[in-house]
């Protein structure tokens, strides 16, 4: 695939992610760099993991969406969480939401991904449902993210 960037036509290597929230794809440069860009669910743009809405972003989804049909978009309102907790940054955003009566929170991370939704079964007992094969997590980030959380169960 090429993508025409700074004037001149470049060559990339592009894959496809499955995921269900984002439209999403990995993409490899012939100079080495590599990333991946995916759909912000709040506002349906492109965005460059950890660099946010670059120019580069729209140009591949741009490229993307004139090849490929376009998975239908999910949007989400995301509330912004900052705190500081054992002198270590906790930053995320979530959407809440029920299903059959239970609070559902999906998480992001600060540069937008989607990472998983926790589900409180009781004030005591969550569920993480995670996307098989995604990213790894650190489960005392999962427990500190339930006591932040539980508070906006209702």
């Amino acid at each position: 695939m090429n993508i025409l960037y700074n004037g001149s036509n470049t060559d990339v290597e592009f894959s496809e992610i499955y995921h269900p929230l984002h439209s999403m794809v990995h993409l490899r440069f012939a100079d080495g760099y590599e990333n991946i860009f995916f759909t912000d669910v709040e506002t349906g743009r492109w965005t460059e993991q950890d660099l946010g809405f670059t120019e580069l972003a729209d140009l591949v989804g741009e490229k993307y969406e004139s090849r490929f049909k376009p998975k239908k978009s999910v949007y989400r309102k995301l509330k912004w969480h900052y705190s500081i907790q054992d002198k270590k940054p906790i930053h995320f955003a979530y959407s809440h939401y029920k299903i059959f009566d239970l609070p559902v929170f999906e998480i992001y991370s600060p540069s937008r991904r989607y990472l998983f939704a926790m589900v409180c079964i009781t004030k005591t007992e969550w569920k993480v449902i995670k996307i098989p094969g995604d990213l790894r997590y650190d489960n005392n980030l999962i427990l500190e993210l339930t006591r932040i959380l539980e508070p906006h169960v209702n």
